[in-house]
């Protein structure tokens, strides 16, 4: 059973915001009081269609009273990106870190190829603090410096309203990973920062006052690159003759995970490593199949992959599965709309007399953002005593995934909606 994880190719998106060189010919959308009314309806409809338990964070009266109160407040028409934060903001109150609207583009795509100018630096979010990834050119900022202030808007009021568009179970420290490849455009369109800035910086204890201008999206491209990382590689490396410390930066390179075991865990062997660190802090997810895949190289006694995975029957999922997994679109393709489906999953056999497998203790590393099928290998790690855990994930043990997309009608802005619920 796969827990699909949508972020990666919603980060492949997004970089377009940045890389893309397409001309718009149009100007951006404008949507009527009318369409986004019937837009939020839409969304709101789906998600009680193909969710399944959507409400267990919000009670479902108080979520209805506020899709209520959004609608009631659109009195004007307004363009894609401000009907965006609206709607965002409204459906992260469900507390779901799969649920996800994706930012609209064409706005931003228009304005920085008629040369319109971007914040001059690159920005992370770091326990609700705004910090200076690298400057894009010689400003008076440096890496690491901490924005207390742009335009005279305060830092923390800037991260409560990024962190307002993105649901998550537990905390904001998932948001900060899952926004990192966008912070620059979502204050674009939030405040419509552009050309010049002033910014209020601390570092090293001393606060100090930076004015700067705007650079061409050109020349915050070549930054990028040069600065491109490699955060996403698999590697090993060897702390001393004894112990060694594995990365696991995703789940869902399903090849290279592959490949990097089948060499690594022969060269643990060889080096008769007794310790093994496995850091899975930072990896946002990515298939369980993949998850399966790591454990098999891991000494693990029989066990279920799920307790039981809950599907909601409808047009959509039957749709999803037929084209994910053709065993859960058997089962569920003749059954009416909106019955629940519970999957029991398969018992995986014991491999503790394989000599193959690493034997030695193992730990594995995580932190708040690790999630989804991430937090999943996290869990069975504990749960089967395959090893012990330093940290705690950002996903809790009942966990929606296996999202479809959805494009609202009139926006067309492109959501995400979990059609499993797994509980472990």
């Amino acid at each position: 059973m796969k827990l699909e994880l949508f972020i990666m190719e919603i980060e492949k998106k997004l970089c377009v915001i940045l890389f893309s060189l397409i001309s718009l010919q149009s100007n951006a959308q404008i949507l009527t009081v009318r369409q986004q009314q019937d837009d939020i309806d839409s969304l709101y409809s789906k998600i009680e269609t193909v969710m399944p338990y959507p409400f267990r964070y919000i009670k479902r009266g108080q979520f209805v009273h506020m899709v209520d109160s959004l609608k009631k407040s659109i009195t004007s028409s307004n363009a894609t990106s401000k009907f965006y934060l609206n709607i965002a903001q409204l459906f992260a109150m469900l507390k779901n870190g799969h649920l996800y609207i994706e930012i609209p583009i064409n706005e931003r795509l228009k304005y920085t190829n008629e040369g319109g100018k971007i914040m001059p630096v690159r920005l992370y979010l770091d326990h609700g603090n705004l910090i200076v990834n690298f400057p894009y050119r010689d400003c008076g900022i440096a890496r690491g410096d901490t924005i207390t202030s742009i335009n005279d808007v305060c830092s923390n009021e800037i991260v409560k309203k990024l962190y307002s568009l993105q649901g998550s179970e537990i905390n904001n420290d998932l948001k900060d990973k899952g926004m990192e490849q966008y912070i620059t455009p979502l204050l674009w369109y939030i405040y419509g920062w552009g050309d010049e800035y002033k910014f209020r910086i601390k570092n090293h204890g001393y606060i100090k006052t930076i004015y700067a201008s705007g650079v061409p999206n050109q020349e915050a491209i070549k930054m990028i690159n040069t600065h491109k990382a490699t955060n996403r590689d698999f590697r090993v490396d060897y702390l001393d003759k004894d112990s060694a410390i594995m990365t696991i930066p995703n789940f869902y390179q399903t090849k290279e995970l592959s490949v990097f075991c089948d060499s690594v865990f022969k060269q643990l062997r060889d080096k008769k490593i007794k310790l093994l660190y496995i850091n899975v802090r930072d990896n946002l997810g990515g298939k369980s199949s993949n998850v399966e895949l790591l454990l098999s190289y891991l000494r693990h006694p029989a066990y279920d992959s799920f307790r039981k995975v809950i599907i909601r029957v409808s047009k959509e999922t039957i749709i999803y599965y037929k084209r994910m997994d053709q065993d859960i679109y058997n089962e569920i393709k003749d059954l009416p709309n909106g019955k629940f489906f519970e999957l029991k999953s398969d018992k995986t056999k014991s491999n503790k007399h394989n000599s193959n497998i690493f034997k030695g203790k193992v730990i594995v590393l995580a932190n708040y953002r690790t999630y989804s099928a991430a937090s999943y290998f996290v869990h069975m790690i504990a749960k089967h005593h395959i090893g012990n855990v330093i940290g705690t994930t950002g996903c809790p043990s009942v966990c929606s995934g296996n999202p479809i997309q959805y494009s609202l009608p009139n926006s067309h802005l492109n959501c995400y909606i979990p059609t499993g619920l797994f509980c472990e």
